[in-house]
């Protein structure tokens, strides 16, 4: 991993990795400075998201004016 991505989204349930141990990784390679912000069609996952270090958590389906608002939150915080 390099520290030159900005912001990351991602899905909490991924193929080879869980969106969970995905910012432990993160954490383990001091790049958990990196805003992330977790999506998942189970609601019920928001708060452990954020418990972890997530930035945000979007429910699936997605509307384009949260996901929108949630990345402007997230630059607002890197810039």
């Amino acid at each position: 991993l390099s520290n030159s991505f900005s912001m990351i989204i991602a899905e909490i349930n991924m193929p080879k990795i869980n969106g969970f141990d995905f910012i432990k990784n993160l954490e383990k390679n001091d790049l958990l400075g990196i805003p992330v912000i977790l999506m998942s069609a189970d609601e019920s996952l928001k708060d452990r998201a954020i418990e972890i270090g997530a930035f945000g958590f979007l429910q699936k389906p997605i509307y384009f004016a949260d996901l929108k608002a949630m990345v402007e939150q997230a630059a607002s915080m890197i810039l």
